[in-house]
């Protein structure tokens, strides 16, 4: 699978002249850095039920733009430190609106590619074969979030 953006795209967002292996961050790391929010946007595509890679050109404009912010960010993290995470920097905006898109994602998932339906999540043997009663469950996981 191709990542959504490349690092010349991100270069062109920030103003900066290519990426190469003597800037910060280097090309490889800014390339890395793409696998993984690419990894990410997939993660959350899966989460709502899109398992294939969308191929509609709209929608690949979308999450290339989501890959550069993304990656933006975190580059801007990189060369800058952390301190850029502060509200109103550069790098805080890229984040924010990296945010953004993946919560479109998550709220209107059908702009995104089509649902399949085959999204899962993991539920405890218990649970399945019936062994656990509700009772039982709600003893174990009183949290909103299942926390033990």
């Amino acid at each position: 699978m191709a990542n959504y953006a490349t690092a010349e795209d991100v270069s062109v967002l920030l103003g900066f002249d290519n990426f190469s292996s003597s800037t910060r961050p280097t090309l490889s790391q800014v390339n890395a850095i793409l696998a993984d929010i690419t990894n990410e946007i997939d993660f959350f595509l899966t989460g709502v039920g899109i398992t294939v890679q969308p191929t509609d050109l709209k929608i690949l404009g979308r999450l290339a733009i989501a890959c550069k912010y993304g990656t933006a960010c975190q580059v801007g993290m990189s060369a800058f430190g952390n301190a850029t995470g502060v509200d109103g920097s550069q790098p805080a905006k890229y984040c924010e609106k990296y945010q953004a898109i993946l919560e479109e994602i998550k709220e209107s998932p059908e702009m995104y590619g089509t649902i399949t339906g085959e999204s899962s999540m993991y539920c405890s043997n218990q649970v399945v074969d019936g062994t656990w009663t509700e009772a039982d469950t709600k003893a174990r996981y009183t949290a909103e979030n299942f926390e033990v």
